[in-house]
């Protein structure tokens, strides 16, 4: 196609094929750029209207997810007049990472949710962009989302749900009760006839109320048993996760010179251990 014809079917795409269309012709104008040394007039163009359409996503539209924004990254070095949809793209990541950060998850795509706003959105788009003023600015941000992580004290949930460990206390459920009163407790398992099963399930789904425990049977025959589980209890995987996330964020501060690891070697067990006093002539000053 001549150039011409590149630049009119850019402009069909943004007006006629739906999102997913416009990301698959920047990925292909992007293919093409990278084979010639200077990309031609046609191409550049032609990607300014395709980025453009993009970042003019409403941010309630989910549109601008992780994905798209490093593709974006990747090729807005490429449009004309770079530096004004740099600023655009810059906007669009900072949304997107503090509904990460807040875990808004209305605003999310469903394959952003869970994510982490620095390891896996401020920093590759870091590495991405061409612009140094916007890579001073995301750098800011990924060092300062960095220290509260790491700096961030574990504050132990209290899980007890008192009003609901009541209502169990008094259908006559003492098992239930007491781990309804725990602020520790989150999974409890009963041994209990069918008929008991079934006596809890109405307990938990009809006189608790919805979303404050969930209930799963678990085996089968006479070792089946019930498995009660607080909802807003943090799962073994969360924590795991939770635990990984820090892990990579001290590391982070590491490569970023913000944080400097230090190994500590014990002597071995059962050696003296005591201070040389020297004395100085001087001042007649004991000193380590």
């Amino acid at each position: 196609k001549n150039d011409a014809d590149i630049i009119t079917l850019a402009r069909e795409m943004t007006a006629t094929k739906g999102h997913n269309a416009v990301l698959g012709a920047i990925k292909s104008i992007k293919a093409e750029c990278d084979k010639q040394e200077t990309p031609s007039p046609a191409l550049t163009d032609a990607i300014t209207i395709l980025v453009q359409h993009v970042l003019a996503a409403k941010p309630s539209s989910n549109r601008l997810d992780i994905n798209t924004l490093l593709l974006l990254a990747s090729v807005v070095g490429l449009a004309t007049n770079p530096t004004q949809y740099y600023s655009e793209l810059a906007t669009a990541v900072n949304l997107v990472a503090a509904n990460l950060k807040e875990k808004k998850t209305s605003m999310l795509s469903w394959s952003d949710r869970g994510k982490d706003f620095i390891t896996d959105l401020l920093v590759p788009v870091h590495h991405a962009v061409e612009n140094e003023c916007t890579k001073e600015g995301l750098m800011r941000e990924i060092k300062a989302g960095l220290l509260e992580s790491v700096n961030e004290i574990e504050v132990a949930k209290d899980y007890a749900m008192p009003d609901e460990a009541e209502i169990a206390r008094k259908a006559g459920f003492s098992d239930v009760h007491k781990f309804l009163l725990s602020p520790t407790e989150t999974t409890l398992n009963l041994n209990l006839s069918k008929e008991g099963r079934k006596a809890v399930h109405r307990l938990i789904d009809y006189s608790l109320g919805y979303g404050k425990v969930s209930h799963s049977s678990v085996g089968s025959g006479r070792s089946r048993y019930l498995v009660l589980k607080k909802c807003d209890a943090e799962s073994p995987a969360d924590l795991k996760a939770k635990k990984e996330r820090k892990e990579k964020h001290t590391e982070l501060l590491v490569k970023f010179s913000m944080y400097q690891k230090y190994t500590l070697t014990l002597p071995p067990t059962g050696t003296k251990l005591g201070l040389i006093l020297t004395t100085n002539t001087a001042s007649g000053n004991m000193t380590e």
